[in-house]
């Protein structure tokens, strides 16, 4: 059996932990949607080995989404995009 690939094997890990979060019920809607736009990383992000690469953005939110007018804080948020992948030919379902 081959070890999953670095960016795989974290968003398996940060989607184990996400699903032992407890839930308090449906997220209610805001008149403003947050945006999160991603862009180049500042200094203090570690560069991954080639051909991946990291990307940055910032993310405010409530610091008590049941008091969304409340004080709020922001997050800085980063990701490694996938890898391009050409097609080969064969489909295949799991």
């Amino acid at each position: 059996m081959t070890a999953l690939p670095r960016p795989t094997a974290l968003l398996c890990a940060l989607l184990a932990a996400a699903a032992l979060l407890p839930t308090t019920g449906p997220a209610r809607a805001t008149a403003a949607t947050a945006a999160l736009t991603f862009g180049a990383c500042p200094d203090s992000v570690p560069t991954p080995p080639a051909p991946d690469r990291v990307e940055c953005g910032r993310l405010t939110v409530p610091l008590d989404r049941g008091h969304p007018s409340g004080p709020s804080i922001e997050i800085a948020v980063s990701r490694v995009p996938p890898p391009v992948r050409r097609p080969s030919g064969a489909a295949s379902c799991w």
